[in-house]
């Protein structure tokens, strides 16, 4: 298999094919675990609950302000003759009146009786309406009576508080109307749900019950790939160790692809299904930052390790933007299945091409000729493995080990925030519409990627200073800069234009966080050197753990999914950034450890082949051979 050399176009950088391979894997396994956060959006079913508290109204039609799913009696009124008027932006909504003179609208304090009432329709105002504040709207209850045989339209307009034609006596009235209908509802109304009688929920829809066990079970939905990527980040080691990353990459995409294809379809049998697979998702994603720091260590060549490192983490980045659009196209036409299937099929072939196409070693690949072997091998000492042995006790008594992690739990906390729960917050508080939603939640990641690749040529360019100076000024950038976003999130004032100024101010938030690679990243690789690949490899357990705890985070803060709760999520996630930046900025370095100094020799940068007079040979050079096919070369 693979035997020959392979296409001129190709040749000496068969590395750099190895390299997008496994970034186009890793990218498919992620998008799998992303695409749960999308599908939350669109599952109209489990979104209206029995503790629904979005903040909107939704109904079954589509109009500017978003979709809406509580309906009216279609059998009384016309669709044709209704509009919705949201309750705090001044969108289109249902308006009920009385067929006098004397009316009140929905949301007032005030409800008229239980005679027979109108639908009237109410031309949406050319101005902007009076901003009445960023808080959970009041839900209007339909009660179950049976409307009148004979119903009249008009057209009226309206006003957001009752009217002032209404005489003191009748409002009296009214009010006392509504006490005595909400002590008969809540009279009649069945006991309130259980842990044991209520089916649990997965979805936002159903944010936070009062109940802890309930917020628990929810939480551990959307936690659980991180949950996974913890539980199997030591076994995932093990099988890299044991039986190589070519096998163990592939078999762990195999199962991914598997639970993919079998989510949709436990999507109506409860929680409990739903947190185990997801929950293999994040497993069989468990070896993918390991699986970085070994073919960079061992595909790149001494002056790629950061580019091999910078490139693949871009999968953070790119599986949300490629996944998230085409997601939303398809669940809005209600293909569910057909787009966890397709995520499904794309990991299938991605992870055969690995497993046909992927090396352990450059030196075992037959397409690898000996010149690009030289440039991949110049540099490096032959005697790392001896040290390999003994490298735990040392990275775990390194300080500057122990910033790098400290600043990626902060960075993976930033991005689980938005990679988890962007979509559902800008549709269900910021009042984005629902096919709007995950486009608008790409951009902060389309931001990323230019600031991440505008940060590796500042990077490259700039000399002026030292590389530990340098490091700390890019990691400050990338933490500060997120942070206060985080902040200007928070105590954005209300106002009219609340809503347009946290979405504005949600797709600038991850900006800054691109110039993360030229900082804590950046650092990883030159205090460890060869050993990068091990340091790189314990960022996983930083990632399950900020996706473990996140939702948690997010979950038992934001039980009434208000404004106001979610201004203490991203004070939390900026407090983070801040004190992971401080420990960074402090023990952070941009020089080799001492442990790590001999394992890479930078003067080493001859070639180790001579040139050879013959021009058939390919490249002129003599083809370099492993020791065991020399020895059968031999026999």
């Amino acid at each position: 298999m693979l035997k020959g050399t392979c296409c001129c176009c190709f040749s000496n950088s068969v590395r750099h094919l190895v390299l997008l391979l496994q970034f186009a894997l890793l990218t498919s396994m992620f998008a799998n675990i992303l695409l749960f956060n999308v599908a939350v959006v669109y599952d109209d079913k489990l979104l209206e609950s029995s503790h629904f508290s979005i903040n909107r109204i939704d109904a079954n039609v589509d109009v500017s302000g978003g979709r809406f799913k509580r309906q009216v009696d279609a059998n009384s009124v016309n669709d044709d003759d209704v509009d919705f008027v949201g309750p705090t932006l001044g969108s289109p909504a249902v308006q009920e009146v009385r067929k006098n003179d004397n009316h009140i609208d929905i949301g007032s304090p005030v409800v008229p009786n239980e005679d027979e009432f109108s639908v009237t329709t109410a031309a949406t105002p050319s101005t902007s309406p009076k901003f009445i504040g960023p808080t959970t709207p009041k839900l209007v209850f339909f009660t179950k009576q049976t409307p009148p045989t004979t119903t009249t339209t008009s057209t009226t307009t309206t006003t957001p508080y009752i009217s002032s034609s209404w005489p003191d006596k009748e409002q009296e009235e009214a009010k006392e109307d509504v006490v005595e209908v909400r002590k008969k509802e809540i009279e009649e109304a069945p006991a309130s749900p259980t842990e044991e009688n209520v089916t649990i929920s997965p979805y936002m829809g159903n944010f936070l019950p009062s109940h802890p066990l309930l917020a628990l079970s929810q939480a551990t939905t959307f936690a659980a790939p991180g949950l996974g990527m913890l539980l199997f980040f030591a076994p995932a080691n093990y099988c890299l160790r044991r039986f190589g990353t070519q096998l163990t990459v592939t078999s762990f995409a195999l199962v991914s692809a598997v639970a993919t294809a079998v989510l949709p379809y436990l999507l109506g049998m409860g929680n409990i299904p739903i947190i185990i697979m997801r929950c293999i998702q994040g497993a069989s994603f468990a070896a993918a930052l390991p699986t970085i720091g070994a073919t960079a260590a061992k595909w790149g060549s001494l002056k790629e390790q950061l580019f091999f490192l910078t490139f693949s983490i871009l999968f953070f980045q790119v599986a949300p933007i490629l996944s998230w659009p085409l997601s939303a196209a398809l669940l809005g036409g209600n293909h569910v299945n057909l787009v966890y299937s397709l995520h499904a099929a794309l990991t299938l072939i991605l992870a055969f091409a690995f497993l046909i196409f992927y090396r352990n070693d450059p030196q075992q690949h037959k397409w690898v000729n000996g010149l690009e072997m030289n440039k991949i091998a110049s540099g490096k000492i032959q005697n790392n493995r001896i040290l390999e042995k003994s490298l735990c006790s040392l990275l775990f008594h390194s300080i500057s080990s122990w910033s790098v992690w400290t600043a990626a739990v902060g960075h993976f906390f930033a991005l689980t925030i938005v990679l988890m729960f962007a979509p559902v917050y800008l549709f269900t508080v910021l009042q984005v519409s629902r096919d709007r939603a995950p486009t608008v939640a790409i951009v902060p990641f389309v931001l990323m990627l230019i600031s991440h690749f505008l940060s590796t040529v500042i990077n490259k360019f700039c000399n002026c200073t030292s590389h530990t100076i340098k490091i700390r000024i890019c990691n400050s950038i990338a933490f500060i800069g997120t942070a206060t976003f985080f902040i200007l999130l928070a105590v954005l004032p209300p106002s009219e234009n609340f809503y347009s100024r946290s979405v504005s101010l949600l797709t600038f938030l991850l900006l800054p966080l691109g110039f993360s690679q030229a900082g804590f990243y950046q650092s990883s690789v030159i205090i460890g050197r060869y050993y990068s690949q091990f340091i790189v490899a314990n960022l996983q357990a930083a990632l399950g753990f900020a996706f473990a705890v996140g939702p948690f985070v997010v979950f038992f803060i934001t039980s009434d999914n208000s404004t106001n709760q979610w201004r203490i999520c991203f004070v939390i996630a900026a407090a983070v950034l801040i004190i992971c930046n401080i420990v960074f900025c402090i023990f952070g370095s941009g020089r080799p450890s001492h442990w790590a100094e001999d394992s890479w020799n930078p003067f080493i940068t001859h070639k180790t082949v001579d040139r050879h007079a013959d021009r058939s040979t390919e490249c002129g050079i003599l083809e370099m051979r492993t020791i065991s096919e020399f020895r059968e070369a031999r026999k």
